[in-house]
């Protein structure tokens, strides 16, 4: 009997549903667009579902190894270039947003990004202002919505909390008068300075991050202004405490370094620079003049930085031409540690494959769909993809773009011939793209501080957002004049092609925490809302970050509000900047015949978070394009003990050499403190050898922890595997003194027969920590959980992951005393609880429910590992110290994870073990 085969494409045989989902999906206006080919600037600081990390995987390590290099003390003695060199379409700004998006998910450093098109004169401030820009931006969405500025705010303000915790809790007391402000950022900073960490650091820059510690939007806009070198008036210099404005020549370029400076001594983080599309200076005058004054401000960068990276990408061919009018110093800089890598801009069939199934991975998950695992790339024909074999990412991405557009047209799958190539051709909008850059970077934009004048540019900025979008979608938005109860609030539609309207009210919330007045605001934003037909959506808007404190009754309001449907934004200093050059530049550029597209490729405004958030944009679908009734039919040797008496002091003896001189081998305890490996073939003595190291400590009072993966060095637990007598004396000697001296203790996790070690998903006191070590501890534990769960990297299941993290740190801090685990945990999420809402920032609250029924799954297949019983996972009393100390006695544990199971569960229960003994090393006394 034939095989019967699907009617919707010959490779799913017909026990497949018809329709196929996927099929469905895959027809669907309706989800993301995964077939664009052209990375644009504002989609840098999103996280990036469709990167595909085998590409380009050696400027990738280069990179990374450069960052962990600076990072990773005593650091670099300068700062570092790697040059990216490639032809257009090989994919260097999507390597330049990896390059951030995994950065800033290791949290190891700040990056800027900036397009070298400009034609400014003055690149120190074009470097400066974008810096500012993209710090302003989220620091990384799946950790919230916090941005790199204020992180590093936070960050710096936490240094101070062991030294002058008062004075942090009072800067940050919404309800402190607005006269001790000053004094207490000016008391505040010379505790920062005073830390031998902050030699290099410029206290002005301190005091002036300190200011963002208010919830003030008066403060913010005029600490932006500081920052960016602009003028200050001799009111803003009095409510900065008396900070002198820097508009000398060189400012911006030497701010622009203490930016560095700061980055390392706080947070030890680098400053990355992304520097890209430099080929464009090609296009304008004294194009080789430019170019050698722009790398003379990237070389002086990393000169004066040591922990800096700056990534520059830009065409071979332009590089081939430019380089020659460089000096010998910049050209060894560009070239040099590292040398520059060479972008391959044809990829072959795997790497096709990879990309297509990366993209389509994101459209099925969009719609709660998976792969088939039998072709990743379906319904995409191969024979389609085939003859591209060779071709650029970006061409084989507008194939794709163009056949899933004619299969949506047509309703079904269409055979794969007869493509029209890549759709019409693109206006050039480079010049525009260029001029725009330097418009906003280049001038100072003075913002409006005052209700009024902030509403006036909304109401502007949501009427220009209808000609960013594809969609069709059309906004209006009106001011009614009168405030509703103390809300200066706007009256947004949003009408489709057919007719249909989304109706929102959107409030000006910006009054302080202090005293209520912003709970007040938003009460009355919840009561605009309405769920009755007309619904009508409340949007809660402000100049400054809304309260992070989960415990506080405004945070729990928010998070209601957006449970209910709300949403709320941040308008940063830089999206108002945005909207006043905008309004500025259409009146100077609004006749261009190119300007309407680059609108809509260059999207500046709606390509901002806070309109973004406001307006919805990402959830706007475009109505279905006709049926194409013209489509075809449907288709398819140091080993041993050594032999002399071993010192209490000084270096531990290890061995002697093979030779005829058979000289003692010693090893310095000091080398200890970090890292070390005993390396050797099967049946070498490793072991031999490591255990003899552990011995000699432990008979020098220090005491040790040994991880027993197999059960080998359990026998440590019975009387010690130290013979009463041997035929050496020093031998004999030093099992003696062990015996007497070395205190055994064995523990099995995962064996409650035995002696179980308890691992709470929270170690005790999270909530007492600074904010990113805080954020630091949840998000190990999350991804140890994630990990049990077979959660990907990418796409929602990093959403789900950046959810149980954010609901880990939360959970110790909203129910404070209360046990932090599974049941505790699951139910946190389950409830929806309005902190965790609010504090998510902008991932979708309906990832809750698929994580919930994960982690319930997860505690009823892995019940006795994350368990409470037994006893609690502790530092000390693995190391036999404090109030678990024994006089005389060194502590030796032994912890066998052979109970544990396999792999997933090892990594978790690894994961707190090691964070434990983090903490504990961070809280203990240095030597001295």
């Amino acid at each position: 009997m034939p095989t019967t085969t699907h009617p919707t494409d010959p490779r799913l045989p017909m026990s497949h549903t018809d329709p196929d989902p996927r099929v469905a999906a895959f027809l669907s206006p309706v989800g993301p667009e995964v077939f664009h080919a052209i990375a644009h600037r504002h989609e840098i600081w999103r996280p990036d579902p469709l990167d595909v990390e085998t590409i380009h995987e050696e400027a990738r390590e280069t990179f990374q190894r450069l960052v962990e290099r600076a990072t990773t003390p005593p650091g670099l003695p300068s700062g570092r270039i790697l040059l990216l060199l490639g032809e257009a379409g090989c994919g260097k700004t999507h390597l330049m947003r990896a390059f951030r998006n995994w950065s800033h998910g290791k949290a190891l450093a700040y990056c800027g990004y900036m397009q070298m098109n400009s034609a400014a004169n003055d690149y120190g401030r074009y470097m400066l202002n974008n810096m500012i820009d993209s710090l302003d931006q989220p620091y990384d969405e799946n950790r919230g919505a916090t941005t790199g500025l204020m992180r590093l705010s936070t960050a710096l303000a936490d240094t101070a909390r062991d030294r002058a915790g008062d004075l942090l809790t009072a800067l940050r007391d919404p309800e402190l008068p607005d006269a001790d402000v000053s004094r207490i950022v000016d008391d505040l900073a010379d505790v920062v300075v005073c830390d031998p960490r902050f030699d290099r650091v410029d206290i002005d820059v301190v005091r002036a991050l300190l200011y963002l510690q208010r919830d003030d939007a008066r403060l913010r806009g005029r600490v932006l202004k500081y920052l960016r070198c602009e003028g200050l008036t001799p009111a803003d210099t009095r409510l900065l405490g008396g900070l002198e404005p820097r508009t000398y020549g060189d400012a911006p370029q030497r701010l622009a370094e203490k930016f560095g400076d700061l980055m390392w001594s706080v947070d030890s983080a680098s400053l990355v620079l992304l520097v890209d599309q430099l080929e464009d200076i090609f296009r304008m005058e004294e194009a080789s003049n430019r170019f050698r004054r722009a790398m003379g401000a990237v070389c002086e960068l990393i000169d004066r930085v040591p922990s800096s990276v700056v990534v520059v990408a830009c065409l071979g061919d332009f590089y081939g031409d430019m380089k020659g009018h460089l000096t010998k110093p910049i050209l060894d800089r560009l070239e040099q540690d590292p040398e520059p890598v060479k972008l391959k801009g044809n990829r072959d069939a795997q790497e096709i494959r990879a990309v297509v199934a990366r993209r389509l991975d994101a459209l099925y998950d969009a719609h709660e769909l998976e792969a088939w695992d039998g072709d990743p790339i379906f319904p995409i024909p191969w024979s389609g993809l085939e003859p591209r074999v060779g071709q650029r990412a970006r061409d084989v991405i507008n194939w794709c773009h163009s056949y899933r557009d004619r299969c949506i047209r047509a309703g079904r799958i269409v055979p794969d011939g007869d493509e029209n190539g890549g759709g019409s051709k693109r206006v050039d909008v480079t010049e525009l793209e260029r001029l725009w850059d330097d418009f906003r970077s280049t001038k100072d934009w003075d913002v409006p501080a005052d209700d009024e004048g902030q509403l006036d540019l909304l109401v502007w900025a949501i009427a220009r957002c209808s000609d960013e979008v594809v969609t069709g979608h059309r906004f209006t938005a009106e001011a009614p004049g009168t405030a509703a109860a103390g809300v200066p609030i706007l009256s947004v539609t949003c009408q489709a092609d057919d007719d249909s309207i989304d109706r929102m009210v959107v409030g000006l919330c910006n009054r302080s925490a202090k005293g209520g007045g912003l709970g007040r605001q938003v009460a009355v934003m919840m009561g605009q809302g309405s769920a009755a037909p007309p619904v009508v959506t409340p949007v809660v808007v402000r100049s400054t970050e809304f309260p992070s404190n989960p415990t506080t009754q405004v945070a729990r309001q928010l998070g209601q509000l957006i449970t209910g449907g709300g949403r709320r934004a941040v308008i940063e200093d830089a999206d108002w900047r945005a909207i006043l050059a905008l309004k500025a530049f259409r009146t100077q550029h609004g006749n261009d015949p190119a300007f309407g597209e680059w609108l809509k490729q260059g999207r500046p405004l709606t390509q901002r978070n806070s309109l973004r958030t406001i307006l919805n944009v990402d959830r706007l679908t475009a109505k279905a394009p006709p049926k194409d009734t013209t489509a075809g039919p449907r288709s398819s040797n140091t080993t041993g003990r050594p032999h002399d008496a071993e010192p209490d002091t000084g270096p531990l003896l290890i061995g002697r050499t093979n030779d005829r001189a058979a000289a003692p081998v010693a090893l310095d305890p000091g080398d200890l403190t970090r890292h070390a490996a005993f390396l050797g073939g099967s049946g070498s003595g490793k072991t031999t050898l490591a255990l003899n190291v552990v011995e000699q400590l432990l008979l020098r009072g220090i005491p040790a922890i040994l991880i027993d993966r197999k059960g080998d060095l359990c026998g440590y637990a019975q009387s010690g595997p130290w013979p009463v007598a041997d035929d050496d004396p020093a031998v004999a000697d030093r099992a003696r003194r062990l015996r007497e001296r070395v205190d055994v203790a064995l523990y099995t996790p995962g064996n409650p027969n035995g002696r179980p070690l308890s691992i709470a998903l929270a170690p005790a006191g999270l909530e007492t920590l600074p904010t990113f070590d805080r954020e630091r501890v949840a998000r190990y534990a999350a991804t140890a959980l994630a990990g049990m769960m077979n959660y990907s990297g990418r796409g929602a299941d990093q959403s789900r992951l950046a959810v149980l993290a954010k609901a880990i740190e939360l959970l110790p801090q909203v129910q404070p005393g209360g046990p932090v685990n599974m049941e505790s945990l699951i139910e946190f999420i389950h409830e929806a609880d309005a902190s965790l809402v609010n504090a998510v920032g902008l991932l979708d609250p309906k990832l809750f429910g698929k994580l919930v029924q994960d982690l319930e799954t997860l505690r009823l297949t892995r019940g006795p590992l994350l368990s409470a019983a037994g006893e609690r996972l502790e530092a000390e009393a693995l190391l036999g110290l404090g109030r678990y100390a024994r006089p005389g006695r060194t502590r030796l544990t032994i912890i066998s994870t052979k109970f544990l199971g396999g792999t997933p569960d090892v990594q978790f229960w690894a994961s707190q073990f090691l964070v434990e003994m983090g903490r504990w090393a961070s809280r203990a006394p240095s030597p001295g």
